[in-house]
């Protein structure tokens, strides 16, 4: 019995440890222009949207995806100190630590004077897209004449996984460590 309880405790650790983001939908939108030229929708597309959210401690990565935006203002995605435009750096990317669980504090800063915070009606969260696999599509419309077409900026934002062996490695020192402790109690008495 101690042995099944010493792997389900290693099973639980390693399983808790997994870096994830979670999609939370509050609605849907629907893409009124005539297609979006990111992913070459027709119109009439569905988007849903809502807040993207992380553990604290998660390692995140996000990606300038520019490719084919159409877009004739400037936009900004901003998370914390990083920005990326949606006119220049196509597939640049950085690394982030959530600092803190829940939301993600991102926003989309639009030159027609628009800010877009995670959550926002205009920015389309997608997953299990095509070409974009394990990753979140953050696609923005900046409501420029009303297109509704979310292609005006669009970021990629996956997770980074933590390998499943690293926390049940640091579950095994522990067990030993723990284990060698009574051993040098036992033999002090």
């Amino acid at each position: 019995m101690k042995k099944i309880l010493i792997a389900l405790g290693f099973t639980i650790a390693a399983m808790s440890a997994q870096a994830a983001l979670v999609f939370n939908p509050i609605g849907t939108t629907i893409a009124t222009n005539q297609y979006n030229d990111i992913l070459d929708l027709n119109a009439g597309a569905q988007f849903q949207y809502g807040t993207l959210s992380a553990d604290a401690g998660d390692v995140l990565v996000f990606t300038n995806l520019i490719g084919d935006v159409e877009a004739g203002f400037t936009n900004l995605f901003i998370n914390e100190s990083q920005v990326f435009s949606n006119k220049v750096g196509d597939n640049t990317s950085f690394t982030y630590t959530a600092l803190t669980s829940g939301a993600l504090n991102f926003q989309f800063k639009s030159q027609g004077g628009f800010i877009d915070n995670n959550g926002s009606q205009n920015i389309a969260v997608l997953s299990n897209v095509a070409g974009f696999a394990d990753q979140f599509l953050l696609l923005l419309d900046d409501s420029f004449a009303s297109h509704m077409d979310f292609d005006d900026h669009a970021v990629g934002v996956s997770a980074v996984p933590v390998p499943a062996a690293l926390p049940l490695l640091a579950s095994a020192l522990g067990a030993f460590g723990i284990a060698r402790r009574r051993n040098k109690a036992k033999a002090a008495k």
